[in-house]
């Protein structure tokens, strides 16, 4: 998967949003002043060559909608980020994480809960029932 830009990150966040639209309902999704139509064009053109987006042509306009999930898109953007920068290692990226991030007792707490809650998910899964 091609990393996006900021700019082209911000722009597929509000397609997201939406699901589906029109380029006129991009420009409008961004703070006054809005982009000017020809930026937003050549972000949609850039976002699709890199596979990201699709489009369906209803006369002389374009309805553009994501083919990937946000979910999906951040799950991949941390794998990378874990491959490149932490060794392939999760532990190593979830210490940084919660170090640099100053994680309050609630906060880390909460994360526990998560993690415990998909280990058990994951080792029911794994389990073998006859």
């Amino acid at each position: 998967m091609k990393n996006l830009s900021k700019s082209e990150e911000e722009l597929m966040a509000y397609l997201w949003n939406k699901e589906k639209c029109f380029l006129k309902d991009l420009i409008l999704a961004y703070p006054q002043p809005h982009p000017a139509k020809t930026t937003i064009a050549t972000l949609l053109k850039r976002i699709q060559e890199k596979g990201l987006i699709g489009y369906r042509v209803f006369g002389n306009s374009r309805q553009y909608y994501p083919l990937i999930s946000k979910e999906d898109y951040l799950g991949l953007r941390f794998k990378e980020i874990i491959r490149l920068h932490f060794n392939n290692s999760v532990p190593a990226f979830t210490a940084f994480l919660t170090q640099t991030l100053m994680l309050e007792r609630t906060d880390l707490e909460k994360l526990k809960q998560s993690i415990d809650k998909e280990v058990i998910l994951k080792r029911n899964k794994d389990a073998v029932f006859y």
